[in-house]
């Protein structure tokens, strides 16, 4: 389906159109086509509008149509959307059937509705009743209608004696749906679990925001991607290599042995074969101690994947994958650790584009971990318990498509995007 679409109001004159204002919420617009529209959908593209203006487009996949005009959607992995939401509540949603190349997109207000709101709990039955317990709901979108367009190709006019059967089957044959389904299908079941290693610092650790204590295996984003990554029938065993204080290639003047280059080769030896690493750092290279800015600290992350790729590994055994992942940004610190991290926030100041770059440069996946969670407004440097599922959650997914195209035939897809 072309990028540009033809809109149709469900209104029948300019006069109409101009009367549904987002002032005035209309639950008679969704119809029964719209309802069935939303309920054979997949996926539906959720747009909002940061305080700044910037706007954001995320995919959600737990949503439904609540039978009195609303839409609900399940915030699982969506920070952004909640947030500009708070800013600005008006919002658009899209639904599109890619194959027979129609849908509706339902502009109105949005409410985010929280754990002890009112209607919560009703809207939150509705969603686990549709999506399972897999996944924590945090919070729900609530989308009131004011304007309901129609979506059409620009095929069913150009070309209008092709039907809709015509345009499954050219979609069908442009999506490759064939080919993918056949590769799926020949992939082979393993034998074993998968190995991932986590290399990482204290936010992969799981110390909890102003303490020296620890959140369990399952609490911190390593066990949150191991049981998801179960559920999705991927099975791996995480292995963590995490050190309070590791920097990417620096050592710390007070702690030995948190230059995260000492013995990393022999860490990837050990715990061979391995299908991914996980090198989730770049935090502590803005301690008060260093004056680092976020090119420098990128070569780090840089120094780290040669190191990794050099590991003597025995004879026949894979060069693992690397997935790189910028660590949040870092807020002003806060408490016990507030020293450590003095003037951390500005030092850092554009580190996920660095470790991006660095990334490309060496032909690795990259994930901005700050694309799914901000740091603990406890501390301004660690991860709360919600932000370690949220993480673990969107990692998942990625580790997921990686796992798959590295044990396909090389062909690349584009990659789902997450916020």
């Amino acid at each position: 389906m072309e990028n540009d679409v033809e809109e149709t109001l469900h209104t029948t004159d300019t006069r109409q159109r101009h009367a549904f204002t987002l002032e005035q919420p209309m639950p008679h617009l969704i119809t029964s086509n719209v309802a069935e529209s939303i309920e054979s959908s997949v996926l539906c593209w959720l747009a909002t509008v940061s305080e700044e203006g910037t706007p954001n487009l995320s995919p959600k996949e737990a949503f439904l149509h609540d039978g009195q005009g609303r839409i609900l959607i399940a915030n699982i992995a969506s920070p952004v959307s909640v947030k500009n939401i708070a800013a600005h509540d008006r919002v658009c949603v899209s639904f599109v059937d890619v194959f027979v190349q129609k849908g509706y997109k339902v502009s109105g207000r949005a409410t985010v509705l929280k754990p002890g709101d009112s209607g919560f709990e009703a809207a939150n039955s509705m969603l686990t009743e549709s999506i399972g317990t897999a996944f924590p709901i945090h919070s729900i979108i609530l989308v009131e209608p004011a304007e309901v367009v129609e979506i059409i190709a620009p095929s069913y006019w150009l070309f209008p004696d092709s039907g809709p059967l015509d345009r499954i089957r050219d979609s069908l044959d442009s999506y490759k749906v064939a080919d993918y389904r056949r590769r799926v299908l020949s992939q082979e079941v393993p034998a074993a679990a998968l190995q991932i290693l986590v290399y990482g610092d204290s936010l992969s650790w799981g110390v909890i925001p102003n303490t020296r204590q620890r959140f369990e295996f399952g609490k911190r984003w390593p066990g949150v991607m191991q049981r998801a990554l179960s559920e999705l029938g991927v099975p791996v065993r995480v292995i963590e290599d995490c050190l309070n204080g590791r920097r990417t290639a620096w050592e710390d003047p007070f702690k030995p042995g948190r230059n995260g280059l000492v013995g990393l080769e022999q860490t990837i030896e050990i715990n061979s074969p391995l299908s991914l690493v996980i090198v989730a750092l770049g935090t502590n290279d803005f301690q008060s101690v260093h004056q680092l800015d976020a090119w420098q600290s990128a070569q780090g992350m840089g120094a780290i994947i040669s190191s990794i790729r050099r590991a003597p590994i025995e004879p026949g055994m894979k060069t693992p994958e690397i997935l790189v992942v910028a660590p949040p940004k870092i807020q002003t610190a806060k408490g016990a650790i507030a020293p450590k991290f003095v003037g951390a926030e500005n030092k850092a100041a554009g580190l996920n584009a660095a470790i991006q770059d660095v990334a490309r440069e060496a032909g690795c996946r990259f994930f901005d971990a700050g694309s799914v969670t901000e740091t603990s407004e406890i501390d301004g440097v660690h991860l709360d318990e919600d932000q370690h599922v949220r993480l673990g959650l969107a990692l998942a997914a990625e580790v997921k498509r990686i796992i798959q195209l590295s044990s396909s035939d090389g062909v690349r897809v584009p990659a789902e995007h997450l916020e």
